[in-house]
């Protein structure tokens, strides 16, 4: 009987410790809730970092962040310029709103010219909790705009950032033409 007596009252205190080194161990990834799903915008390294949606360049009816790159640059990299809570949640970039063209890099080097979308995911670090954020990226373009004379002489206007060229001659363009 003292055996058996003692057998249990071992069983119970390796329970009980055994469920406190499981109790210890959910204390490092703290609970996220959708509060924590944070991501910042650093527009450069003399800047401070601050919450997308306070960033000046966000887009408040739009609900997106809105940047330009000039027609010379060729490569972004979203890393140096995005941060998360990293002790509570992680992010990943895409290239579709849907989340099936990843960019495991974070850095992205093809640009169409105009317009860009891309989206980042701001997770929890099990991935149980999500939110989306859209990046609107606008790659500044050159062209070459060629004007006939009276004469039949050719003027051309050439390799200026297309909106500089409209605003400098005064002008405005639409997609239909």
């Amino acid at each position: 009987m003292k055996k058996k007596l003692s057998g249990i009252v071992i069983f119970i205190i390796l329970s009980i410790a055994v469920m406190s080194l499981c109790s210890c161990g959910s204390n490092e990834n703290p609970a996220v809730t959708q509060n924590d799903l944070l991501l910042y915008y650093i527009e450069n390294t003399e800047s401070s970092r601050e919450l997308v949606e306070k960033s000046s360049y966000y887009n408040e009816s739009a609900g997106r962040l809105e940047l330009t790159l000039d027609s010379e640059t060729e490569e972004y990299d979203f890393y140096r310029h995005f941060k998360s809570l990293e002790t509570k949640t992680k992010w990943s970039l895409y290239l579709d709103k849907m989340g099936l063209q990843e960019v495991p890099t974070k850095i992205v080097t093809k640009f169409a010219n105009g317009e860009n979308l891309f989206y980042i995911t701001v997770f929890s670090l099990d991935d149980t909790i999500l939110k989306n954020y859209e990046i609107r990226i606008y790659k500044e373009y050159n062209v070459q705009v060629t004007f006939r004379q009276k004469n039949g002489t050719n003027i051309v206007v050439g390799n200026e950032a297309f909106e500089g060229f409209l605003k400098q001659i005064g002008a405005t363009w639409t997609s239909d033409g």
